[in-house]
């Protein structure tokens, strides 16, 4: 599915990149944190 999005400025582009980056680290971080958890268990 491809989604077309109509931008009215590159100011507006990038607060929308910037989400993306925040919404990337922060599952980033989780997942990171997630493996840690789960291999410190297994010690």
């Amino acid at each position: 599915m491809e989604t077309i999005i109509s931008l009215s400025s590159e100011s507006e582009y990038n607060e929308i990149l910037r989400q993306a980056v925040a919404v990337i680290e922060t599952a980033r971080n989780k997942v990171a944190r997630a493996i840690v958890s789960t291999s410190n268990e297994m010690h």
